[in-house]
């Protein structure tokens, strides 16, 4: 988690655009503390999930022992009106809004998570989904109006009740597990539940796919691939068909393979809200639907083609091989620090976009697992969700663990198809090509619809992106306020060490990332020797302080006359007590931190007793 933290949103420059030097100098320090962060915590980890050779412990997971702590919900929007996308950049042309057979399938959607989830949880508990309490519910979207009024419809399915909770703790006999509750007012008892946006340009969690320059051109280089063009030319025929149908988007007679979602997409939005097998239609259809016959423009067979290949064409953009870690890190990691935070909340709600499950599933190198679990499914349609539980094991003793309470915490992730009443686990499995989550095996403890949230958290801190610093680097943001922030510091940085102007950052990046490399190299040296230089003082205190103790006393033998014998008061008397060595056990993860926790030191010391001497002399 520390790793995680965009430092430089801490600090108010005197400056909008640069910041001051004392500044640059603080955040590039914390940066390095952050580093080292990160490595004592992999390191840490290793040893403390290193097997004892003396004793092994193994954690048994016990399903009824699993409590159900969290639910984090990613829905796709439901059905909108039509539209179209650039298929480099994927800027859209124009606004989709919900449609009422939209609203329809997200509220459907808030219903089956109340009837599924409610009796998991106990009044003890205080996870109650039975009122919306803003202390423990918290419903995001992307700034756009169909997630918006797609988190709406859920939440007016998801908490139907006249009543809801205020937050407030309290010991009122009307109250939900500890929460006053209150009477709505408004018309039918309905719960206004507010939903949390953040502005398109400064979305890198639920529109990180759009705000990805580096993500646009792997896009590019998928368009020039072999394959690609391979499965053009054997989709030749349909495109050709395509073209017809859509003159204005045919180059050469045919629709291009990279635009074929913008001629899927308007006849997919017309068979969706104009039924014309049955005759039947929603109201949106005349209303919203500009050319209602496109719903019969092909025939089944042939929509059927098209559907598969855009399907294709889309698991292609947003899987694993080319959309990578860039998508779904940053939404990823807001999930997993929410889970490791006790009493931080439990339901989650993120309504967004297809590209934002498929770019999650990627992160998680799952695209494939999902396939598996979806029977064949590469697409992600109207309404549907990736719901990610998160569990305590109450009988479960790990050393590695998330939990302050010592009991190890577990995912499961599902997907939600709105045309199955049940939703299918997604075993996230260790590929062969790719090294993907490394969760439970089936016939072993946890099981293989299980992930360990510690373990988890190592993998994610090698194979994505650590916080919101890096994906600007990443993707090449510069436009996002949080990138902006890093950039200006980086180049006022630069600038003040060796003069240049603002724009050298741009044109010598390589020079900068040198740069970059010897101010860490420089503090590492001098952290280095100022450990050695602290070691060296410590030396010589102890040599001074030893030195202190010997005196000298002066002895009266009475069988020599006036003379007297210098002793050295030194013995074994004076010795130190041994010390024994301090045992530390196991690490423990809390809040995905590593803590090393001292069992407790025992100095045990005997100084040896003097033997009694008959006279002084001996002594002597």
């Amino acid at each position: 988690l520390v790793a995680t933290i965009p430092f430089s949103s801490f600090f108010q420059y005197s400056s909008p655009l640069h910041p001051t030097p004392y500044n640059t100098m603080i955040l590039q320090l914390l940066r390095f503390l952050r580093q080292a962060a990160v490595l004592s915590f992999i390191f840490l980890s290793f040893f403390s999930s290193t097997p004892s050779r003396t004793k092994t412990t193994t954690t048994v997971f016990a399903e009824a022992a699993k409590v159900l702590k969290q639910i984090h919900v990613i829905t796709r929007h439901g059905a909108r009106t039509m539209l179209a996308k650039d298929a480099d950049t994927l800027v859209e042309q124009g606004g989709a809004t919900l449609t009422p057979l939209g609203q329809e399938q997200l509220y459907n959607l808030g219903v089956w998570l109340r009837l599924t989830y409610s009796t998991n949880y106990t009044e003890s508990s205080h996870l109650s989904l039975e009122y919306y309490n803003p202390a423990l519910h918290r419903l995001e979207s992307s700034d756009l109006d169909r997630t918006i009024s797609s988190a709406n419809a859920l939440a007016i399915g998801l908490f139907p009740s006249t009543k809801r909770a205020t937050g407030i703790s309290g010991g009122s006999a009307n109250n939900n597990n500890g929460k006053y509750l209150v009477d709505n007012l408004l018309p039918n008892g309905l719960s206004a539940v507010p939903v949390y946006t953040i502005q398109e340009e400064n979305d890198i969690y639920l529109r990180a796919y759009r705000n990805c320059p580096k993500f646009h051109d792997r896009l590019q280089e998928l368009y020039e691939t072999n394959e690609w063009k391979q499965i053009e030319s054997s989709n030749a025929g349909l495109l050709e068909k395509l073209g017809r149908i859509f003159p204005d988007d045919a180059q050469d007679g045919a629709i291009p393979l990279k635009d074929i979602w913008n001629v899927y997409d308007p006849i997919h939005v017309a068979l969706t809200e104009c039924d014309s097998s049955s005759g039947d239609s929603y109201p949106s259809c005349d209303a919203l639907v500009p050319i209602p016959s496109l719903a019969s423009a092909l025939s089944l067979t042939d929509f059927a083609k098209l559907e598969v290949l855009t399907e294709e064409t889309e698991h292609m953009k947003f899987g694993t091989d080319v959309a990578g870690d860039l998508l779904g890190s940053n939404l990823m990691w807001k999930i997993v620090q929410r889970a490791s935070i006790p009493n931080d909340g439990t339901f989650f709600l993120y309504s967004a976009h297809a590209p934002t499950l498929l770019g999650f599933l990627a992160t998680l190198q799952a695209s494939d697992d999902y396939i598996t679990a979806s029977r064949g499914e590469r697409f992600v349609d109207y309404g549907s969700a990736l719901i990610l539980e998160v569990y305590q094991d109450t009988d479960g003793q790990s050393s590695g663990n998330n939990s302050t309470t010592g009991h190890p915490l577990l995912f499961k992730l599902k997907y939600k198809s709105p045309e199955k009443e049940e939703a299918v686990d997604i075993q996230l499995q260790e590929g062969t090509s790719r090294s993907g989550v490394p969760c439970g095996t089936s016939g072993l403890d946890p099981p293989a619809e299980y992930c360990t949230l510690a373990r988890f958290t190592l993998w994610a801190v090698e194979h994505t992106l650590l916080g919101a610093e890096q994906w600007c680097v990443a993707c090449g943001n510069e436009i996002s306020d949080v990138c902006l922030r890093e950039k200006y510091a980086r180049e006022d940085g630069e600038s003040s060490g060796s003069g240049s102007s603002s724009s050298s950052y741009a044109n010598n990046s390589d020079a900068n990332n040198s740069d970059t490399e010897t101010n860490v190299l420089i503090m590492v040296v001098i952290f280095i020797g100022g450990f050695l230089a602290g070691l060296i003082v410590m030396a010589g205190l102890f040599y001074i302080c030893k030195c202190s103790k010997q005196t000298s006393i002066v002895i009266q033998d009475p069988d020599s006359k006036g003379t007297s014998v210098a002793h050295d008061t030194t013995s074994e008397a004076n010795e130190p007590p041994a010390v024994s060595a301090v045992a530390v056990s196991g690490s423990t993860f809390d809040n995905g931190i590593t803590n090393a926790t001292t069992n407790g030191s025992a100095i045990m010391g005997e100084s040896d007793d003097v033997a009694s001497t008959p006279n002084r002399k001996e002594l002597v």
